[in-house]
Order: C-alpha cells, then sequence, then structure tokens
C-alpha cells in the first residue's frame, strides 16, 4: 500500500506549475497589457474627441434654428433650452426648447463649451471645446464648430 500512495503523490506533484512556467505566463501577460492599454486609451481619446464634434454639430444646428426662428443669434447657449427674458419679441417667436436636455451640454472633459456672437469675422459666432487640455489649453487643440467637416 505504500508503493501506491507515494507513486500517486509524485505523479499529482507534477501536473502543477513549476516558479519558471509562472513567471513565464506573468511576463507574457504583461506584454500584452503594455500593448493594449495604451492603444485603448488612444481609441478613448478620439471617441471623446468625436463625440464632442457631434455634440458641437447639434449646438450649431441648435443655434442655427433659434436663429432662423427669432431673426438673432442666441445672447447666450442657456437661451437654447429656456425662453429668453427681456426681450418681449425675441421671446415671442422662440419655439424652443432647441437643445434636447434640460442642461446646455458640457464637453468629454466635463468643461462648458465656449459660445460668444461675434461681429465683422468669418463667422456670426465662435463656439468651441478648449479640447483636452482645458482652459489655458493651445488655440490648435481646441475643438472648432467651423473647423468641422
Amino acid at each position: 500500500m505504500t508503493g501506491f500512495f507515494s507513486r500517486n503523490l509524485v505523479r499529482d506533484a507534477r501536473r502543477g506549475f513549476t516558479l519558471i512556467e509562472i513567471m513565464i505566463g506573468l511576463m507574457i501577460i504583461g506584454v500584452l497589457m503594455g500593448i493594449v492599454i495604451p492603444t485603448a486609451n488612444r481609441y478613448w481619446a478620439q471617441a471623446k474627441i468625436r463625440t464632442t464634434r457631434q455634440e458641437l454639430q447639434n449646438i450649431r444646428f441648435a443655434i442655427e434654428s433659434y436663429q432662423t426662428d427669432t431673426g438673432l443669434y442666441p445672447a447666450r447657449l442657456r437661451d437654447l433650452i429656456k425662453r429668453p427674458t427681456g426681450d418681449e419679441r425675441i421671446a415671442a417667436k422662440w419655439t424652443g426648447p432647441y437643445l434636447p436636455k434640460k442642461e446646455v451640454p458640457r464637453d468629454q472633459w466635463g468643461n462648458a463649451y465656449h459660445y460668444r456672437i461675434t461681429e465683422g469675422g468669418k463667422f456670426s459666432y465662435e463656439l468651441y471645446s478648449y479640447g483636452p487640455g482645458g482652459k489655458g489649453s493651445p488655440k490648435a487643440d481646441h475643438i472648432d464648430v467651423h473647423s468641422i467637416d
């Protein structure tokens, strides 16, 4: 009987993994994670930019609809959601809300969109996100509604 148990114990001990096999497995997992994580982060960043561009297009459409209805551009983005007060002629022509949510959307990094009416420029208004760097980022990093294809 002793020979039977000792043979099974030896056979069971050989079924496990050696330290070298475990280390190789961990190295393979580490290399794969080193490739997958940066790639996933890059796609995630691109998705945020695409979503922000789409949202800017939606706001642009709302601004243009507001302008068509009232004859003026909104003084602020909030006017796209709530009837503007102060000028009854504009309030009477307002057929909003022009945006589906009850709040003005924020960009994908949690920052407010920058909007202002411009005089004498190429466009009647500016509308952009500061981009991933937030306020203070270089102008080249801004996502401008007028530069979206």
